[in-house]
């Protein structure tokens, strides 16, 4: 545990029951969910934390999100929720870095028939009822929203397409030719985005929203025209939220986990066992809308001013 004074302990404690407070003003049912599971996540990027019981019990796996387990009372009680849970991640998604330890609070929410575009604008409200909380940080009157294509043309200077992102990669030099042409299409898509597009983002000192990711990167957003409905909240170049109008349908959701499966299996990772309660979940009838993660520790830093988690964070 890392020791952080009692000023600022303080001040922690006032934004989470800030945070508290506005879900509940907005009668957003606070639901609280397992911090271990069954089959852990199936993402191919995210490395669960191993549990293993002295007992000989079946291992099980700390949550890397409550996403699986709150889908599923929400498939119960059809209305707004939201969690502050306890999440951990391992591997790269867990390092030690300015941004990073491997246990953090977590924002989760979710607004059945709201599509993103309103989940966007409560995320807006969020950010602007804790200013008033925490006016020392700056926050712009205007938060805009940023198609991904748009963004890429104007500072990479080509499409979504992946010859396209292909070519550009080659030009700027990125990796050798014949590797970029082998690459699958999420690396060839963020050796351009890391390079050209994130840079950007982050001489904005106000939060925005990057809006539209091709099909390929949806991750469990509904897709139309090749365009996955997702989005994420960036501050000062810091990634705050991810979030999606939700994929309810288990057929399509079974494809989404067996491609990440595929991924995992060809990066040399094992391969994740479904989770068929949330399947079934899907399948009792997930109202349709929109649901977003945020990371609490990022968002406190920035209305801290604060540079490094390590900062404002008691997690390791």
């Amino acid at each position: 545990m890392r020791s952080l004074p009692a000023d600022l302990l303080e001040a922690r404690a006032r934004f989470l029951q800030s945070v508290r407070t506005f879900f509940q003003e907005r009668d957003i049912l606070e639901v609280e969910t397992p911090l271990l599971h069954k089959t852990g996540t199936p993402e191919p990027f995210i490395e669960n934390l191993h549990v293993q019981d002295p007992t000989g019990a079946p291992p099980g796996f700390l949550i890397t999100s409550p996403e699986y387990h709150m889908k599923t009372v929400l498939a119960e009680v059809r209305r707004p929720i939201f969690q502050i849970a306890h999440v951990f991640r391992g591997g790269d998604g867990g390092s030690r870095s300015p941004l990073h330890t491997r246990e953090f609070l977590m924002l989760e929410w979710y607004l059945p028939g709201a599509d993103e575009y309103a989940l966007m604008q409560q995320i807006i409200e969020l950010l602007r009822f804790l200013h008033v909380q925490f006016p020392d940080s700056e926050l712009s009157t205007n938060i805009p929203i940023f198609s991904m294509e748009d963004l890429l043309r104007e500072h990479a200077g080509c499409t979504m397409e992946r010859s396209s992102l292909e070519d550009r990669a080659i030009e700027l030099g990125l990796a050798p030719p014949d590797e970029i042409r082998k690459d699958r299409y999420d690396e060839v898509f963020f050796r351009v985005f890391l390079h050209t597009v994130e840079p950007a983002l982050a001489l904005h000192s106000y939060p925005l929203f990057v809006h539209g990711y091709p099909a390929e990167l949806a991750a469990y957003s509904v897709i139309e025209g090749n365009i996955g409905r997702r989005f994420e909240l960036y501050w000062k170049g810091v990634e705050l939220a991810n979030g999606y109008y939700e994929v309810t349908d288990p057929d399509e959701q079974m494809r989404r986990f067996a491609a990440d499966n595929a991924i995992r299996q060809s990066i040399g990772k094992p391969e994740r066992q479904i989770d068929e309660a949330f399947l079934s979940a899907l399948r009792k009838g997930m109202p349709a809308g929109s649901g977003v993660a945020l990371g609490l520790d990022r968002l406190f830093m920035l209305f801290s001013n604060a540079g490094r988690i390590e900062e404002i964070s008691p997690f390791e």
